[in-house]
C-alpha cells in the first residue's frame, strides 16, 4: 500500500484518523498505532511481515541488555543479527552473481527472493536505538509494545524518513496532538502528494522514455532531457513522499525530522549532502564515518573514512554496481572540495557556482544512478559530451510521444527548484505561514484544489509507486 494508492486515501486513513483522534489515552494511542501500522504492513509485503517483526523483538531485548551492560561483545552481536536479514534479502543475490553463481542454480535460486518493503529503512532505525542505547544517549524503552509502534510506524516504515527513537520517543510517551498540528499535517501531506503526482509522476514518463531506449539511439538531446526529467522525478518524488510522511507524522501527533532541504539550492556537493536524503546522511556520520575515526583522525585516513561512508551510501540503495559508483563519484567531489577549499566547502562561490557545477555534476550522478547497467551510464554521459555529435539532436518517435504538454510543462516547473526562492523548503514555508492572519485562508485554498486534483486524479490514472519503495 502507497500514499497515493485509492486504498490508502479513501479508506485505511480515514479509519486509521478516526481511530487515533477518538482514543483519547496514550497507551491506546500508541497500541491502535502499532496494530495500524502492522495491518499497512501486511498489505505491502504479506507474510514477510515476520522480519519487522523479529527486528523490533531483537532490537528491543538489545535495547534492554546493552542498558544493564555496556558490553561492546553485546553490542557487536546484536549489531550482526539486526543486519543479517537485511544482507541476505537485499545483497545476497548480487555477491552471489559476482562469485560466478548462475541465477539458474539452486543457491542463486534460493538467494533470488523478494526485498521486505523498507527493510533498509526500519534496520537503519533499529540499529540507531541500539546503539544510542549503548552509548548512554537514551534509556531502552521497556515497553515493547510501544517501542514496535516506533519502529513500525507506517507513515515512515517503506520510505523513510529514518527517525532516530531520541528524537520521537517524548511523543510516543505523553499526546502532543493539537488542531493546529493536525491541521499543519493536512497540509504537509497535501502539499507532498501534489509533488508526487503533478510534478514527479509527469517527469517520469519523460525519464522512463529516455532511460528505456537502446544505447545506439541516445544522441546529446535525448540524453540531456531524459537526465534533467530524471533529476526533477526523484527529487520531487522522495520529497514528495517525506513531505507526506511528515503530515501524516503530524496528524497522529508525531514530529518528524525534515529530509530535504532544498538541494538544487546548494553551491557544492558537500553542502548537496547536508540539504539531500537529511536522516540518511545523519545516520552515515554519527553511526558510521564517527565510529572509523570522524574528523580526528590524519588526513589521510580521513579520506579513506569518507570514501567507505559514500560507498556505503551507494550500496544502501542497492544491489547493483551503478549505486555503488555513484556512492564513490559523489565521495570523491566531496574529497576534491576539501582538498582544494578545505572547511569553506560547503558554501563554494557565488550563486553561479550552482550553476556551473553544482547541477552538472548532480545530473550526472543522477545519470549513473538510473541506468540500467555501466555501459548505459556511460552512453549517457558520453552523448552529453558531444553536443556537436551527428545525430544529437535527433530524437526517437519514444520521446517525442513522451513530450505531451502537461509533462513538459511539469518538468519546467520541477526546473524552479534550481532556483532559490525562500530560505525554507516550500512545505516548511507553508506551515510557517499557515497561522498568519493574511495567510490563513490562502493556505486553506491551497488544501481545498489539492483535495480536488488529488480526488480527480485517483480515478483518472493508476498512481505509480514512489521511487525510494525499491530500496
Amino acid at each position: 500500500m502507497v500514499f497515493s494508492d485509492r486504498a490508502f486515501l479513501f479508506l485505511f486513513l480515514p479509519i486509521a484518523l478516526a481511530v487515533i483522534l477518538l482514543l483519547s489515552k496514550v497507551k491506546l494511542r500508541f497500541i491502535s498505532i502499532l496494530v495500524l501500522s502492522f495491518l499497512f504492513y501486511f498489505y505491502s509485503a504479506g507474510i514477510i511481515i515476520w522480519v519487522l517483526a523479529a527486528c523490533i523483538i531483537l532490537s528491543y531485548l538489545a535495547g534492554l541488555w546493552l542498558d544493564r551492560h555496556k558490553s561492546p561483545w553485546i553490542l557487536a552481536v546484536s549489531l550482526i543479527t539486526l543486519f543479517l536479514p537485511l544482507l541476505f534479502y537485499k545483497y545476497s543475490f548480487f555477491i552471489a552473481k559476482n562469485v560466478g553463481i548462475s541465477a539458474e542454480s539452486d543457491l542463486g535460486s534460493f538467494l533470488n527472493v523478494a526485498l521486505p518493503a523498507g527493510i533498509s529503512f526500519f534496520t537503519f532505525q533499529a540499529v540507531s536505538y541500539v546503539v544510542d542505547v549503548y552509548r548512554g544517549e537514551v534509556k531502552a524503552d521497556r515497553n515493547l509494545l510501544r517501542y514496535g509502534a516506533y519502529l513500525s510506524f507506517f507513515p515512515q516504515l517503506i520510505a523513510g524518513p529514518i527517525v532516530r527513537y531520541k528524537d520521537v520517543d517524548d511523543d510516543f510517551k505523553a499526546d502532543h496532538q493539537s488542531p493546529s498540528r493536525f491541521s499543519e499535517g493536512i497540509l504537509r501531506f497535501l502539499h507532498g502528494l501534489m509533488k508526487k503526482l503533478i510534478i514527479a509522476d509527469n517527469a517520469g514518463r519523460i525519464a522512463d522514455a529516455c532511460f528505456g531506449l537502446d544505447n545506439s539511439e541516445v544522441g546529446f538531446l535525448t540524453a540531456l532531457i531524459g537526465a534533467t526529467a530524471y533529476t526533477i522525478q526523484i527529487y520531487f518524488d522522495f520529497s514528495g513522499y517525506s513531505d507526506m510522511a511528515i503530515g501524516l507524522g503530524k496528524m497522529f501527533g508525531i514530529r518528524f525530522p525534515e529530509n530535504f532541504k532544498a538541494p538544487y539550492q546548494s553551491r557544492s556537493i558537500t553542502e548537496f549532502w547536508r540539504r539531500w536524503h537529511v536522516t540518511l546522511s545523519n545516520w552515515f556520520r554519527d553511526y558510521l564515518y564517527i565510529s572509523l575515526g570522524g574528523n580526528r583522525v590524519a588526513p589521510w585516513r580521513l579520506y579513506v573514512n569518507l570514501m567507505i561512508v559514500f560507498a556505503a551510501t551507494g550500496i544502501w540503495h542497492g544491489a547493483a554496481w551503478t549505486f555503488v559508483i555513484w556512492g564513490l563519484y559523489h565521495g570523491a567531489f566531496i574529497l576534491l572540495e576539501r582538498a582544494v577549499f578545505g572547511n569553506n566547502a560547503r558554501r563554494l562561490g557565488s550563486e553561479l557556482a550552482r550553476y556551473i557545477y553544482l547541477l552538472p555534476v548532480v545530473i550526472v550522478g543522477w545519470i549513473i544512478f538510473r541506468a540500467g547497467s555501466i555501459d548505459q551510464a556511460w552512453t549517457f554521459i558520453s552523448a552529453l559530451a558531444m553536443p556537436l555529435g551527428e545525430d544529437a539532436f535527433t530524437m526517437p518517435n519514444e520521446i517525442w510521444a513522451a513530450l505531451t504538454p502537461s509533462a513538459v510543462l511539469a518538468t519546467l516547473v520541477g526546473c524552479l527548484s534550481f532556483i532559490k526562492w525562500t530560505e525554507k523548503p516550500v512545505g516548511v514555508w507553508l506551515e510557517d505561514r499557515m497561522h498568519l492572519a493574511g495567510w490563513k485562508w490562502l493556505c486553506f485554498a491551497y488544501i481545498l484544489i489539492s483535495m480536488v486534483v488529488v480526488a480527480v486524479a485517483s480515478l483518472a490514472t493508476n498512481f505509480s509507486p514512489f521511487l525510494y519503495f525499491q530500496f
